[in-house]
């Protein structure tokens, strides 16, 4: 996959000349370099237990996680949409994005007010 990814990115730049897609198609082969390359430290006593705990760990633990911020986040965007009293599905939107800006630490209150 990563090969595929270097070859889009030479496409997106010769072809459609477009920086922005070569950039994403090079920052997936990147992260799918470095999986491979996980693949390799399995052979190895030091490193083997800590690739298989790390994918078992993105296999259940992670998706678990997601379910319940997905949850939470779309408990408090319905609060935040019915406590705007605007309609539509822009202020919806809006809501979900806000709650994903709380999540990552970026909230802005003004937008409120």
């Amino acid at each position: 996959t990563h090969v595929l990814s270097v070859l889009a990115a030479v496409f997106c730049r010769l072809v459609l000349g477009s920086p922005q897609l070569e950039d994403g198609a090079m920052a997936l082969a990147s992260f799918t370099i470095w999986l491979y390359l996980s693949f390799f430290c399995l052979a190895f006593h030091l490193t083997g237990p800590f690739v298989v705990m790390a994918f078992k760990m993105m296999s259940s633990d992670i998706p678990a996680f997601l379910v319940v911020i997905l949850v939470f986040m779309g408990a408090f965007a319905s609060a935040l949409y019915m406590l705007s009293h605007k309609v539509g599905m822009d202020m919806l939107v809006f809501s979900f994005q806000s709650c994903l800006n709380t999540i990552l630490d970026d909230f802005d209150a003004d937008q409120f007010g």
